[in-house]
């Protein structure tokens, strides 16, 4: 969880995006979903019935695909809790979020070699 918007982050790396979505789901008492959501390299999770959100990124992942998808993440994060893009002075909100996401994102994904779902 962010200190000043409070919004709830699960980190997953590696396993499946289904079970990424899953561990999410649990942590934010929603249902489980079954379906096969595909295998990209990463993707940013949220449900729009609760604030908070999930970044999944696969064991095979790049730096790049961690900056993709913080950005979405923060873009969701910020919007959930009332900042909106594109007002005057409104895009540092968005630039040093995506900086703390990225450097919560990568510390957690660059001590996770280990095969399997990993979460925090």
């Amino acid at each position: 969880m962010d200190d000043v918007y409070k919004f709830p982050w699960v980190i997953c790396i590696g396993g499946t995006k289904t079970q990424a979505y899953n561990e999410f789901a649990r942590c934010m008492g929603l249902p489980k979903d079954d379906e096969d959501l595909g295998m990209p390299d990463g993707s940013f999770l949220g449900n729009s019935s609760v604030k908070g959100g999930a970044i999944w990124l696969s064991s095979i992942a790049k730096t790049s695909t961690i900056v993709h998808e913080c950005v979405h993440g923060t873009n969701y994060a910020l919007q959930t809790s009332g900042v909106k893009p594109g007002k005057q002075n409104n895009d540092e909100h968005y630039a040093y979020y995506t900086e703390w996401l990225f450097k919560k994102v990568y510390k957690i994904w660059k001590q996770s070699k280990a095969p399997g779902l990993k979460y925090q």
